[in-house]
């Protein structure tokens, strides 16, 4: 796991009052790929499987954002944009999964450069590029229930010798005709799921083999916890009685030494164990339920 997984990912979501009406706007980041593992995909499969250790948090992001975007877009907005660092490049399962569930969006660069990268991390003009970080990639998009009608990857220099950031800026022009509302966007997306079952199954089977490890790092901790703890009431047994302990220069130092590790270590690891790694597999076991679900509705 890195850093930001441990930071912890949200969505903001913010309604923009226009002149042509209410707009739908959602701003996020999703857990990177650092290692830009990938598996071969199977047989039929378009699209790249993650393999990192982060992909099935990074997935379930993907899958809730989807869903936010679902339900604002019952709210009747005159459009829905989505925007953010969703550090999955475009043939990837992740943003396969999210154009299946929100078909009426729009990739703003794909629609106006579909033969251009579009790079805008790990990118060659770019002075925060370190060699050997990994491939230039397009992970930064503007999505867009409009029509698109201009895309531009902007913001390479804050200064002539300094880029503004890691990542370059998408900029876009979006046109709205009219509201942007489909009354039959989950029908839509349920034909899409039903079309593309074979996504949702991968997805499925890596998140979860994440919940099964995250389940077996709690079982690990939480045993851990027990040892110390009977560790500290074995040392607290022996310095009882055996009160000469208290007289020996050598061993009572280590006696209370190893007391004071076992009692700090028994909360720790329990902490860890059942609030930190069970949660998480407890999360991912909850998203698989709503996986599994969806995928029961579109199934036929």
């Amino acid at each position: 796991m890195h850093g930001d997984f441990y930071a912890g990912k949200g969505v903001g979501h913010a309604v923009l009052q226009t002149s042509a009406g209410l707009l739908s706007v959602f701003n996020t980041q999703t857990c990177a790929n650092y290692s830009h593992e990938y598996k071969e995909p199977a047989k039929g499969f378009k699209c790249r499987i993650p393999a990192d250790t982060d992909a099935a948090i990074r997935i379930s992001q993907v899958l809730q954002l989807a869903s936010l975007v679902q339900v604002a877009q019952q709210q009747g907005y005159m459009g829905t944009l989505v925007v953010g660092d969703l550090n999955c490049p475009p043939d990837s399962l992740e943003m396969h999964i999210f154009q299946v569930l929100l078909p009426d969006l729009h990739d703003c660069w794909l629609q106006q450069h579909p033969d251009q990268p579009g790079y805008t991390a790990n990118a060659a003009d770019n002075t925060f590029t370190k060699p050997g970080v990994g491939p230039p990639s397009r992970i930064d998009y503007v999505w867009v229930s409009g029509k698109p009608v201009g895309a531009r990857v902007t913001m390479q220099r804050a200064h002539k010798s300094c880029s503004y950031s890691d990542h370059l800026g998408v900029e876009a022009v979006c046109k709205f005709e009219e509201a942007c509302i489909s009354r039959h966007m989950h029908t839509t997306a349920r034909e899409n799921i039903g079309k593309h079952t074979q996504l949702f199954v991968a997805a499925q089977g890596i998140m979860q083999q994440c919940a099964d490890r995250f389940q077996s790092l709690r079982k690990r901790w939480v045993l851990l916890a027990m040892w110390c703890a009977c560790a500290a009431v074995m040392f607290f047994a022996i310095a009882v009685a055996f009160p000469w302990w208290y007289y020996h220069r050598a061993a009572l130092p280590v006696v209370l030494c190893l007391f004071g590790v076992s009692c700090a270590a028994a909360p720790v690891s329990f902490i860890l164990g059942f609030a930190g790694f069970g949660s998480i597999a407890a999360a991912m076991k909850e998203n698989l339920q709503h996986l599994r679900l969806g995928l029961s509705q579109c199934i036929p």
